[in-house]
């Protein structure tokens, strides 16, 4: 089987070479490898140039930054009949290429997506999403409902699914589950691998083009959503990736759509006390205790 993996690169070159080494080392099937330089200036494209020489790689340009645009660009020029997506500054676990192009010939899928490892600061690390989706229930309500959170690195499409899907970069930085309700509102095949097969590098989520939580435009895109999205997994999204960012800048409005969602059954009384808690303490301490909760969670769950 050829396989292609798209990786939307923007600034670091030691980044690019970390992804490309853990690409380059698959096996079990025929690889294409793009990588689209997406807003970056000459000398960064020639260290691009340096470090994509292997002849199974291709190095494209795009003279604007956006990881969004990118990964559709690489999505349109992939030949392989799996395409995977790599963040630049995520790596693949061995046995990803494989895991996923067996499944593929089990059972086709139109969208997949594994477990991956998430990697936060002061040695912190969980598998994510820490529960198995079973594949029956509402795709938003898995990722919403109870924070099963996935990197677009967990993503694979097929060939003939890639037509029907793409980026939206209005969802930033959610492209990831808005590409799995697309598909699931298109009726495509989707599956869940439970292997962990990537590393998420969150510990670096700084340095990241959509960092800055714009609370208009996340609720905006929640609201625009298809209807495959339910109330439920709406409230739990505006009480989980947005609320309780903002909760000192807006504690009223905040208040409301954590409450909202507690109320609805989208979260449970314990996530509600963990949002608040997030929402008060000072960022640092803030950021171990909902480190330390969705590790134990993990844990309780066998990940």
């Amino acid at each position: 089987m050829r396989v292609s993996v798209v990786i939307p690169w923007h600034r670091d070159p030691d980044d690019l070479g970390r992804a490309l080494a853990s690409v380059l080392v698959q096996q079990g099937a025929e690889l294409e490898v793009i990588v689209v330089a997406n807003g970056v200036d000459d000398a960064l494209f020639a260290a691009a140039g340096r470090l994509t020489t292997d002849p199974r790689c291709r190095l494209v340009r795009l003279t604007t930054a956006g990881a969004s645009a990118a990964r559709n660009h690489g999505m349109d020029l992939a030949t392989g009949e799996l395409i995977f997506f790599l963040d630049a500054d995520d790596t693949f676990l061995p046995g990803k290429v494989i895991a996923f192009a067996a499944a593929h010939l089990r059972f086709p899928f139109g969208a997949a997506f594994s477990r991956g490892l998430r990697q936060r600061g002061a040695g912190v690390s969980w598998p994510m999403p820490a529960a198995q989706w079973d594949e029956q229930a509402p795709i938003a309500e898995f990722l919403f409902c109870d924070g099963n959170n996935i990197s677009t690195s967990a993503l694979v499409v097929s060939a003939k699914a890639k037509t029907a899907l793409r980026f939206d970069a209005l969802a930033s930085p959610y492209e990831d589950p808005d590409l799995l309700i697309q598909a699931e509102a298109k009726g495509l095949v989707m599956q869940m691998l439970p292997e962990v097969l990537y590393v998420w590098n969150d510990a670096r989520a700084a340095n990241r083009l959509s960092r800055t939580v714009d609370a208009g435009a996340r609720l905006h895109w929640i609201d625009s959503t298809p209807a495959n999205v339910s109330a439920r997994a709406r409230a739990a999204f505006r009480a989980r990736c947005v609320a309780q960012h903002v909760l000192r800048r807006r504690p009223w409005n905040s208040l409301r759509l954590i409450l909202k969602a507690w109320v609805s059954g989208g979260v449970s009384a314990k996530e509600t006390l963990m949002f608040l808690v997030r929402g008060l303490l000072p960022a640092p301490l803030a950021a171990r205790a909902v480190d330390l909760y969705l590790a134990g969670k993990a844990a309780a769950r066998g990940g």
